[in-house]
């Protein structure tokens, strides 16, 4: 009997020691795309603030230290025609997310329903900008010009990513709210939000 207990015992540490969590956040972000270069000036950057969301899995293996990875849409943004290009058809658009990797770092509290942290990591963020535009002057020699024009950018850059938050724990399920913000060349994308999540 006290070795089948002692067995029971080792099983039940080996499961909380895993703390193993998923979840899910919304809340509304910031998509910026600031290297425009590919474009040739036919665009100005793009700055706008959209609904934003992201899913998440991780695991706590201590009480003060987490690893977590995410998947994290930043939405898209439109951006305004440029000011010096005359045209009769302009539209440019621009979409970010990213898969990002955390080590997470909680702030003991004599609380034990409630985590204070800290969040950094690396993130790969892929932006894919498009701007097309048509010209009004068509000359009959070359009416092919006023078809629609067509430039595309699509990228992947891996730099830093930061955040903080607090979370509230209700048995295996807990509330957060948090602000995480990546670092990368070409525009910095941020995500204010609120989620849940759950641990198994």
């Amino acid at each position: 009997m006290v070795s089948l207990g002692g067995l029971a015992s080792t099983a039940v540490f080996a499961d909380n020691l895993l703390d193993v969590y998923v979840g899910g956040s919304v809340g509304e972000s910031h998509l910026r795309t600031e290297d425009t270069s590919a474009f040739n000036s036919y665009i100005v950057p793009f700055n706008a603030r959209n609904a934003g969301w992201k899913a998440f899995v991780g695991v706590r293996p201590i009480s003060q230290l987490a690893i977590e990875v995410s998947y994290t849409d930043f939405g898209k943004a439109f951006g305004p025609g440029p000011p010096d290009l005359i045209v009769s058809y302009y539209d440019a658009t621009s979409k970010q997310s990213a898969i990002s990797a955390f080590a997470i770092g909680y702030l003991p509290l004599p609380v034990p329903f409630l985590d204070l942290y800290a969040k950094l990591g690396l993130a790969d963020l892929h932006t894919d900008s498009q701007v097309t535009w048509a010209p009004f002057d068509c000359p009959a020699s070359e009416p092919y010009i006023c078809l629609p024009h067509t430039v595309s950018d699509n990228r992947w850059n891996t730099d830093r990513t930061y955040g903080a938050g607090v979370q509230a724990k209700f048995g295996p399920c807990a509330v957060r709210a948090e602000y995480e913000r990546i670092n990368v060349h070409g525009g910095d994308p941020d995500l204010l939000s609120v989620g849940a999540s759950w641990t198994f």
